[in-house]
């Protein structure tokens, strides 16, 4: 061994051992470290032996080869960066199974042995609004109505136009709708109207309280709620809207404002309502959740947004839509649901959200078809069943009603005409429906009958809110 003890050496191009390695001890003849200074070229090659604990900042471009994976931990995530390599799921062990507020991407299949969601997230059945994509329509069809009364106006099934001022506003359903929808409603101010303090103009539906009760409102258990739509108006800025615990005189409500972008342009708007834990909320088949969208109230109803408020209030901005001549604002894809997430809008069959809603509005018209049109497709017939006297037939409802509902009956062959008709003698009677039930009812024409006589009516029952 050739032993060389300078306190420095300079000058050197090249040290070569003499079967290749050299090795560096100090004087106690313990290894000892080497350090180069000032080389400004050149390389300098080694093989490092033994652990790596202490090798700090290694330049990733100075590293090839393998790096065994099993030496690699505590990797922040800001030292990542470009392509990672695909991931084997069966070798991934120790995830952790929650993901706090935050979303997981995915394409493909995933496969799980149970879906167990914490709040709401069920497949079906989230949606606690009825009708939320306007597709039913048995009153109007798709004829523009104008509310003339100062009453609750359903237009739409389940949806209702409510103002205290008449002939402001016509509603109508189109087919005007965002991607993967087709209908829509339409509400469109027929003049410039300036709201007084005390006026109010809404679009509203309203839930039954036996459907809401897993949230618990009202209770130390309420849990927060998210409501999500589709919305499109010829006037941007700031809109109005509250949930409630009813249309009128609600003991709680929740006001909030949405903004509207872009004119005549879709876009889809989520707000997450903490649950309210205390105030009146109506059990049953009482009014249980309403959701109005303001339509330019006046200032009397405005209170702060995001936050529950004792009484009647809407939005802190009055909604820009009353104010213009000729101004649309048209909603759609209206979902209400437990849990802190706006998730896909539940698409349902037609029948059953026909059946949804006439549970609480049906006629005896074909679909499309007004009622008080003169048709006789679907209208109800029987024959006088007494010698001089009245004639009574049972009529039982398609759909179970939420309540004892609301008849009307119209001559089948007569425009916009109420009673019943006497095909035999061509003759309108008047009519009455009695015994009734949230399943049916006796109907009969008013006046002494003949035996024999062929009696035709169509009939609207509404229990509606």
């Amino acid at each position: 061994m050739t032993v060389i003890r300078p306190n420095s050496i300079s000058g050197v191009t090249s040290i070569t051992g003499q079967s290749g390695d050299i090795s560096i001890f100090r004087a106690d003849g313990t290894a000892a470290d080497l350090n180069v200074n000032n080389i400004t070229s050149g390389i300098i090659t080694a093989t490092h032996y033994g652990s790596g604990a202490n090798l700090t900042n290694l330049p990733a471009g100075q590293l090839t080869g393998t790096v065994a994976d099993a030496r690699l931990t505590t990797v922040s995530s800001s030292k990542l960066s470009g392509a990672l390599p695909a991931l084997d799921g069966s070798a991934l062990t120790g995830v952790g199974h929650s993901f706090g507020n935050s979303s997981v991407n995915t394409s493909g299949i995933i496969t799980a042995t149970s879906f167990v969601p914490t709040t709401g997230g069920q497949l079906s059945n989230r949606n606690k609004v009825h009708n939320g994509d306007m597709r039913i329509s048995q009153r109007y069809g798709t004829t523009a109505h104008t509310p003339s009364n100062t009453s609750r106006n359903y237009v739409i099934d389940r949806w209702a136009y409510w103002s205290n001022q008449a002939s402001k506003a016509s509603v109508q359903q189109v087919t005007d709708a965002p991607v993967g929808f087709y209908n829509s409603a339409k509400c469109t101010s027929l003049s410039a109207h300036t709201a007084t303090s005390g006026h109010w103009f809404g679009y509203l539906t309203t839930i039954e309280a036996q459907d809401v009760y897993d949230l618990e409102q009202g209770t130390a258990n309420a849990k927060n709620f998210t409501l999500s739509f589709y919305v499109k108006s010829s006037v941007t800025g700031t809109w109005a809207a509250a949930v409630r615990t009813k249309p009128g005189s609600p003991s709680r409500s929740y006001p909030f404002n949405y903004t509207i972008s872009s004119a005549n342009t879709w876009e889809r708007k989520t707000i997450t309502i903490p649950g309210s834990t205390d105030g009146t909320w109506l059990t049953g088949n009482s009014e249980g959740i309403c959701i109005w969208f303001d339509l330019g109230t006046g200032s009397s109803f405005h209170a702060t947004a995001n936050q529950w408020y004792s009484g009647n209030a809407t939005g802190p901005s009055a909604s820009p839509f009353i104010a213009v001549n000729g101004a649309t604002w048209l909603v759609t894809g209206v979902q209400l649901e437990v849990g802190p997430v706006a998730t896909p809008f539940e698409h349902r069959n037609y029948g059953e959200e026909l059946a949804r809603c006439q549970r609480y509005y049906e006629h005896s018209y074909n679909t499309g078809t007004v009622p008080g049109t003169a048709n006789n497709s679907g209208s109800v017939m029987f024959l006088t069943n007494r010698n001089t006297g009245t004639a009574h037939t049972m009529l039982r409802y398609v759909v179970r009603k939420r309540s004892e509902p609301t008849l009307v009956s119209y001559s089948p062959t007569e425009t916009n005409t109420t009673g019943m008709r006497d095909l035999d003698n061509s003759t309108t009677y008047n009519y009455t429906m009695n015994r009734n039930g949230e399943t049916g009812c006796t109907a009969y024409p008013t006046g002494n009958l003949g035996l024999g006589y062929f009696i035709q009516f169509h009939y609207t029952a509404d229990s509606e809110f």
